[in-house]
């Protein structure tokens, strides 16, 4: 079975490990960006998009607060 392509807000969070309200907090935060919104307004993820992000985490790429906000480049 393959893995699904999008994961909602709650499929985010199991994978960090965290709760819901903490990855909303990350989106918010711009710490993470979510891929769109559904009909009924719930956010959803990329999951290869999510899998880089955990791999940075779990490589000490980012701190325990959460992936870091990814910073404006400058031209």
């Amino acid at each position: 079975m393959s893995e699904p392509k999008c994961l909602s807000t709650v499929d985010v969070a199991r994978k960090f490990g965290v709760s819901r309200n903490t990855v909303k907090r990350w989106a918010q935060e711009g710490r993470i960006q979510a891929a769109g919104q559904n009909a009924r307004g719930w956010r959803y993820y990329l999951f290869t998009d999510i899998e880089v992000l955990l791999a940075q985490c779990l490589s000490g790429g980012a701190s325990q607060d959460g992936p870091e906000k990814p910073q404006d480049e400058q031209l």
